[in-house]
């Protein structure tokens, strides 16, 4: 008996769990093929298309999704995703505000137009962003570290550094912060610290 859309969906979830994408984009797209109306389908189609790399048929298939569901925030942020691959850094912030409009909540949305707007040199808007994601887990080490190469850019190295040291108390094995603390010591001509930072 053929499978079901839905047992279909499990399956294709399963293999992009376990990095098997090329399995699950052709699971998907036969599943599409049973149902062309539901927008999770063609979601998880962006989705395993966006980890083979083919970013132009993420972003299509995302599209349509949204096309089927605009209330999905993750369908926007990985969308977004697509667009900041594809170098479409604009675009992809566009996305990522979407997302956050839908839920304000959403931290990987605050956390990836922190990075758009990073990537655009646009500091004060990513600062802004990163701490807003703090604000929602303080306790995200990635969005820390970032926030503090911010400020390490807006010539802030105090601030930044303790950026780094609450990086490493939270997760004691993050080498990136000791790599940057050790960077901005380097700086300042403390060649020994620095040392000890690497």
């Amino acid at each position: 008996m053929p499978d079901t859309y839905q047992q279909l969906i499990a399956k294709s979830q399963q293999l992009i769990q376990n990095f098997k994408y090329e399995q699950a984009s052709r699971l998907l797209k036969q599943a599409i093929r049973y149902d062309p109306l539901v927008a999770e389908g063609y979601h998880l189609l962006g989705v395993a298309e966006f980890q083979l790399g083919r970013f132009a048929s993420s972003i299509e298939f995302i599209e349509k999704s949204i096309s089927l569901n605009e209330s999905d925030p993750a369908y926007f942020n990985n969308l977004g995703l697509a667009f900041l691959s594809s170098g479409q850094t604009k675009r992809a912030i566009d996305a990522f505000t979407r997302s956050i409009f839908i839920d304000a909540l959403y931290t990987q949305a605050w956390f990836n137009r922190a990075n758009a707007h990073h990537a655009l040199n646009n500091l004060e808007l990513a600062y802004s962003d990163y701490l807003q994601a703090l604000v929602i887990d303080p306790y995200w080490v990635q969005a820390l570290n970032n926030l503090g190469l911010v400020l390490k850019e807006l010539r802030q190295a105090q601030k930044a550094i303790e950026c780094f040291e609450s990086c490493i108390q939270i997760q004691p094995n993050f080498f990136p912060a000791f790599n940057n603390i050790g960077l901005i010591r380097q700086e300042f001509g403390e060649n020994e610290a620095a040392l000890n930072n690497y």
